[in-house]
Parts: C-alpha cells; sequence; structure tokens
C-alpha cells in the first residue's frame, strides 16, 4: 500500500495518563514535515493536515504554534483528578462531538469528489515481497473500506435504487478483476511464488 496516512491520536484521560501519537511511516513524515515548517518560519502560526483513520474515515489535524505566554493559558485538558461519573459522561461527550465532526467534515470531502476522482479511496496495491495470503487479506481489508465510501457517495448522488448492484459492478469487480490478474501472474511466476514460499 502506497501512501495510506493513517493516525491516531490518543489523549490522556486522566491526569499522568500516556498520551500517544500512532501512524504510518508516510503520517509521521508528513507531520514531522509540517513541525519542521512551523519551527523554521517565525511568522508561520499553524499547519492543517488531513489523515485519516483504521476504518477509512479522515480528518484534518491543525497544529498551532503559541508564544510561552499563551501557552500559560490555553484551555484545561479533558481530565480531572478524581474519576467520577459526571466526569466520565463529559469526556464520552467531548470524544463524541470529536468523532461526528470528524465523520462529517470526511464526509463531506467524499460527497464534494467526482465520480471519476474516487480512485483516491482505494488505497491497496498487491506486494510482490509478502505471501499470496497477506495480499489476499490487506485486498479484502481494502475491498470492504471502498465498498463502504462508494456506497455512501452513490447513495448521496443517485439514490439509494439498485445501490448495491451499481456499487459491485461499477467499484467493486474492477478491483476484483484486478486483483485476480495480479494472483495469476503471481502463482504462474515461479520465482515469486517461491520468494513467498520462503514468506509463509
Amino acid at each position: 500500500m502506497e501512501n495510506l496516512f493513517i493516525l491516531h491520536l490518543f489523549s490522556q484521560q486522566f491526569q499522568y495518563d500516556d498520551a500517544k501519537i500512532v501512524g504510518t511511516r508516510d503520517s509521521l513524515l508528513k507531520l514531522r514535515n509540517a513541525l519542521n515548517k512551523l519551527l523554521r518560519n517565525d511568522a508561520a502560526k499553524e499547519e492543517v493536515l488531513g489523515f485519516f483513520v483504521v476504518d477509512g474515515e479522515g480528518f484534518n489535524l491543525k497544529i498551532e504554534k503559541v508564544s510561552n505566554d499563551e501557552a500559560l493559558n490555553l484551555p484545561s485538558l479533558p481530565y480531572t483528578e478524581t474519576s467520577t461519573v459526571s466526569s466520565d459522561e463529559s469526556f464520552d461527550k467531548s470524544i463524541n462531538n470529536v468523532l461526528a465532526s470528524m465523520v462529517g467534515r470526511f464526509q463531506s470531502e467524499l460527497f464534494a469528489t467526482d465520480e471519476k476522482n474516487l480512485e483516491k479511496y482505494w488505497h491497496f496495491r498487491w506486494n510482490n515481497n509478502t505471501s499470496v495470503e497477506l495480499n489476499t487479506y490487506e485486498f479484502t481489508e481494502m475491498l470492504e473500506i471502498y465498498n463502504r465510501n462508494c456506497r455512501k457517495w452513490e447513495e448521496h448522488h443517485n439514490g439509494i435504487s439498485c445501490v448495491v448492484e451499481r456499487v459491485r459492478d461499477k467499484y467493486l469487480m474492477p478491483k476484483i478483476h484486478e486483483f485476480l490478474a495480479a494472483l495469476r501472474t503471481t502463482l504462474t511466476d515461479p520465482s515469486v511464488v517461491s520468494s513467498n514460499s520462503i514468506d509463509r
């Protein structure tokens, strides 16, 4: 898979919890480049980057540079010293609002995409350096994500009538044909079969 910009941000639920940033190499490089750009330009105040979470939904990450004085006046973080029912409910509500906002932005971008450009939501590429089984697994996962995105687009633009058949014939079948062609090539190439057998 190429340029799969998956990034997960795990914030602190309570004081002294660890915060984590987990992402693909491409995503971390993209994040690093944005940070370098902010640090090298004194006049720059923010960078906005687009990423995806693992289920295919997209979101924007805003990075803001502030002064020491501004940092001291940042809003409080969404955790408290003690775990109470009310604080948990408030935290859950905040998370739900963030997730709803992320989903809304991704859907807006998806619905604004031309049909011919839906290809950008397809993230599978056959990898000759791994096994047939792993390629099949990755293909199945990416096909399901692509199916969901294309179905949302079709329902929004062309209605729900026969949407399953439309998505199957227009978007999924071409990808399945490409996968089968790559599979046949791999199985008839002795050098690739031998290499993949070692991987297994």
